[in-house]
C-alpha cells in the first residue's frame, strides 16, 4: 500500500475459517486493508451470526462490505448436493427455498440471493455494502426479454437500492456485454440510483472478451462525462472514503 496507494486492498472473510475475526482485526488495524470481501455462493449466508461482530466494526470504522451477488458461477460450494441442501435450511428468510430438481450450481446461488442482505442491513442501517455485478447478465438480459419475470435480481437490487441508503451495486463484468448500455444509461437517470451505481471490469474477467482501456473508454463515450464521472469517481469515493484520482 505505501509503494502503490492507488491500490485500495481489501480483506476476504469465510466465517467457516478458523479465526477468521482476527485474521480480520490483524489486516485492518495492522496493515490498513479498507474494506471486507465476501463470498457466499461457497456455502453461507452473507447475514451469518459469525459475520456480525465484522459488520459492526465494519459499520463503526465506516469500512465498506463488498459480496459477489450473481447466480450461477463454477465458484462454489463444492461438497455434495446433500451437504448444500443442509446448509440451505440454515435458512433464516422468508424466501423460499429451491432444494430439489437443481445443480449444485443453481442451489449455492441461494445463498447469495440479494434478499438476504435485508437481514443485515436492517440490523446495521450505516454499514455501506456492495453488491457485485448488480445481479449478473443473465438477470439483466431477462429484464429486457421477459420483463414482467419475477424473482429478477437486477429487479431487486435496482428498488433496494431505492429503500437502502447505504447499499450499492456494481457492474463489473456484467456490461462486457455492450447490449446492456442503453440499460444502464437509462438506469443512471434515476438520481438516486445513479448515486449508487459503481463503475468495474473485472478486469481479468475483462481481458477474455477486450481490453480494460477499450472497455472503459467504450463505456465513457456511450454515457458521457456526468454519468461516467458519477459511477466512476464521484460514487467510489463515497463508497471507499477516498480521493480518486484522474
Amino acid at each position: 500500500m505505501q509503494k502503490y496507494p492507488q491500490v485500495i486492498p481489501f480483506i476476504h472473510i469465510d466465517p467457516r475459517r478458523e479465526e477468521h475475526f482476527e485474521l480480520f482485526q490483524k489486516y485492518v488495524d495492522q496493515y490498513n486493508f479498507q474494506g471486507v470481501k465476501i463470498y457466499p455462493p461457497l456455502g453461507y449466508y452473507p447475514y451469518d451470526d459469525r459475520l456480525m461482530p465484522i459488520y459492526e466494526i465494519c459499520q463503526e470504522k465506516g469500512l465498506p462490505v463488498m459480496s459477489h451477488c450473481s447466480p450461477f458461477n463454477p465458484v462454489h460450494y463444492k461438497g455434495s448436493r446433500e451437504e448444500i441442501q443442509r446448509l440451505l435450511l440454515k435458512s433464516k428468510s422468508d424466501k423460499a427455498l429451491e432444494l430439489y430438481d437443481r445443480s449444485k450450481k443453481e442451489l449455492c446461488a441461494q445463498f447469495t440471493h440479494p434478499e438476504n442482505w435485508r437481514l443485515v442491513m436492517n440490523r446495521f442501517p450505516n454499514l455501506k455494502i456492495c453488491l457485485a455485478h448488480f445481479g449478473s447478465a443473465y438477470y439483466w438480459e431477462k429484464f429486457l426479454t421477459q420483463p414482467q419475470s419475477e424473482n429478477n435480481w437486477f429487479t431487486i437490487i435496482k428498488d433496494m437500492i431505492k429503500e437502502y441508503d447505504n447499499l450499492y451495486a456494481d457492474v463489473s463484468f456484467t456490461m462486457h456485454n455492450q447490449d446492456f448500455f442503453s440499460t444502464l444509461k437509462v438506469l443512471l437517470s434515476d438520481v438516486k440510483i445513479r448515486d449508487r451505481v459503481l463503475y468495474g471490469s473485472d478486469y481479468y474477467m475483462m481481458q477474455t472478451q477486450c481490453t480494460e482501456r477499450r472497455f472503459a473508454i467504450d463505456l465513457r463515450a456511450y454515457l458521457g462525462e456526468e454519468y461516467f464521472q458519477a459511477i466512476a469517481k464521484t460514487n467510489p469515493e463515497r463508497f471507499l472514503k477516498q480521493n480518486i484520482q484522474g
